[in-house]
């Protein structure tokens, strides 16, 4: 643990020696870029940069830790990511990237088939890619807030989804994406938490919410929504 520090740079040859290395912590220093160091820890397993200067991500560094499982990227300034910088990490279950206020584009996740955790949020992120669950099946949460999503992702393979946080986007209708009759969270029987406040939703149907029977929370607050369809909630027994 190396959190709190003044820390602008880690050489590769400081970690060499550390092969047993699972956890390393670099959390509030003055790091510019990935270290060069990360790519020595080949059993590293946990690793977090937040708070510090990183602007790019590039590709080629995670690849080099295969048993990485969790990575966090917190309070960087991060102005681009590399599409491949997150690809083929086997292992990762974890993925947190914040306030990457200037990234557009969602990463590429071929060959990093076991995230149950997403969080890319106060982006800049306009669309969810369409293989994003039938790559990570067993995704538990995704969380999405303050992007720029202008339309509801196509997340009907996430069957495993706990929390969907969908919140300060730009959505403006829940729709399926083969016909408008049918729910677009049907698969979602194990959802908890549904957040798609602070978008521009006016409407709710009748069938939008099928599907979702053991939900138990869900906000729509802050969207202007003028109509609500007598039956929307009719099988949101579990609401609390």
């Amino acid at each position: 643990i190396l959190e709190n520090n003044r820390i602008n740079s880690l050489e590769s040859s400081l970690l060499q020696p550390l092969t047993q290395l699972s956890v390393l912590n670099i959390n509030k220093n003055n790091l510019n870029t990935i270290p060069e160091a990360v790519k020595s820890c080949i059993n590293l397993q946990q690793l977090n940069v937040a708070k510090n200067r990183i602007k790019y991500i590039p590709h080629g560094v995670f690849q080099q830790c295969p048993a990485l499982n969790q990575i966090e990227f917190k309070g960087n300034p991060i102005e681009s990511i590399d599409t491949n910088a997150f690809s083929n990490l086997p292992n990762l279950k974890k993925l947190i990237i914040s306030e990457a206020k200037f990234v557009t584009h969602f990463v590429n996740l071929t060959g990093t088939t076991s995230l149950e955790q997403i969080r890319f949020d106060r982006g800049a992120i306009k669309e969810i890619p369409s293989n994003l669950c039938s790559l990570n099946p067993n995704l538990k949460m995704l969380e999405l807030k303050s992007n720029a999503l202008e339309s509801l992702p196509d997340l009907r393979k996430c069957k495993e989804l706990r929390l969907l946080d969908l919140a300060h986007n730009k959505i403006s209708h829940l729709i399926s994406f083969e016909s408008n009759e049918e729910s677009p969270f049907s698969s979602m029987s194990k959802l908890h938490d549904l957040l798609l406040n602070h978008n521009y939703i006016n409407n709710i149907s009748s069938t939008v919410f099928l599907g979702l029977d053991n939900l138990q929370i869900l906000d729509l607050s802050h969207n202007g929504i003028e109509d609500i369809h007598d039956d929307a909630f009719a099988n949101l027994t579990n609401l609390k």
